[in-house]
Parts: structure tokens; sequence; C-alpha cells
């Protein structure tokens, strides 16, 4: 999980992975897939679109868009 984190996060550091490590746990397990397959995924899904999308939503009301969404 954590060279799958790093290679597609490149400036993350150890300390960083470690902390990923704690906030992600061993997850359920799919038939064919790896042991940290799901918790990969929940990682990723939430470091690349679940975040940024957070932030840009709380930016909007700093430039007069006072309604926005966040779907998640």
């Amino acid at each position: 999980m954590n060279a799958f984190l790093k290679n597609n996060f490149a400036k993350l550091n150890a300390t960083e992975l470690a902390q990923i490590d704690d906030f992600y746990p061993e997850a359920e397990q799919f038939p064919g897939m790896g042991t940290y397959w799901r918790t990969a995924a929940n990682a990723y899904g939430e470091m690349r679109y679940i975040c940024p999308g957070i932030y840009l939503s709380s930016v909007f009301p700093k430039y007069g868009v006072l309604e926005s969404w966040n779907y998640q």
C-alpha cells in the first residue's frame, strides 16, 4: 500500500506514510485481491478525491461563491 501511495504522491515521507498506516488499518478482503487492496483504495480515494473536494468547497466563499455542495 505504501509503495502504491508513494508512486502516486511522490512527496509523501516516511512519517506521513506511518500516519496513513495508523489511519487506515487492514480493511475487508476481496477474493483475488491483495491483503491491503481495499485499505489502499480507501486511502487513495480520500487523498485524491475527497480531501481536495472538501478543500475547494472551503475556499469558494472567499471568492464570493456563497453556496456550494460537496458530495461524498
